[in-house]
């Protein structure tokens, strides 16, 4: 006997309409799981929760570390500036920091003028 595909033992028996019906509820899942992940936020991981933002007058007494250049994930991500500050502060925490000073940030509509592109540039600090 042949190896078949898994779903090809799901269809045996199973009518033409019957197929079409499964065949469509399994691509509106599967595309509606894309959407769904594409709209959320990258989330702050445990070591980065103590990391917080500090301005050039404060950073003057901390060690610098490295410079951070984020951006958002995905276009249709429900808050793009959040989506890349929390990509700097995880950033920030795998340097071993805690600080993180924004020099620049900027945001465009994505070319296809579906949802927007955020840019965080910044610099990763430890201070005491």
């Amino acid at each position: 006997m042949v190896n078949a595909p898994a779903i090809a033992y799901f269809f045996v028996g199973v009518n033409k309409v019957e197929k079409m019906k499964v065949t469509y509820r399994i691509t509106a899942f599967a595309a509606f799981s894309v959407v769904l992940h594409g709209c959320s936020v990258t989330p702050v991981a445990p070591e980065a929760q103590n990391v917080k933002v500090i301005s050039e007058q404060q950073a003057k007494s901390c060690r610098f570390l490295d410079s951070v250049s984020t951006n958002n994930t995905n276009t249709l991500s429900e808050d793009s500036e959040k989506d890349a500050r929390n990509r700097a502060f995880n950033r920030v925490a795998e340097l071993g920091g805690n600080a993180l000073r924004i020099v620049s940030k900027n945001s465009q509509i994505s070319r296809s003028g579906i949802g927007s592109y955020f840019t965080l540039n910044g610099e990763a600090y430890a201070c005491k």
